[in-house]
């Protein structure tokens, strides 16, 4: 078989096929890098919400040691904690 001379307008055309292939693959890997930096960045954000959760039930468990302990001391009633007294229950 002998060769055939490429016509200008469809090499220009192959040519211009495969910028748009080179665009689209850049633009590809740009997209999954930016999802992987948001994946790891919903990681980081999760690890720290389950470190406030684990903050917040600690904080639940010395709350309830507290009002026992204050049971305990003054009995029932509550606090004005503005003017720093106890009020027992009548």
């Amino acid at each position: 078989m002998t060769e055939k001379k490429l016509e200008k307008q469809h090499v220009e055309e192959i040519n211009l096929i495969r910028t748009k292939f080179a665009e689209n693959n850049t633009e590809i890997a740009l997209a999954t890098k930016e999802i992987y930096t948001l994946e790891q960045r919903a990681l980081q954000i999760d690890s720290y919400r389950t470190q406030l959760l684990e903050q917040f039930q600690s904080l639940q468990q010395q709350e309830s040691e507290l009002i026992a302990k204050l049971k305990e001391h003054y009995g029932e009633g509550r606090v004005d904690l503005e003017k720093g007294v106890f009020i027992p229950e009548s």
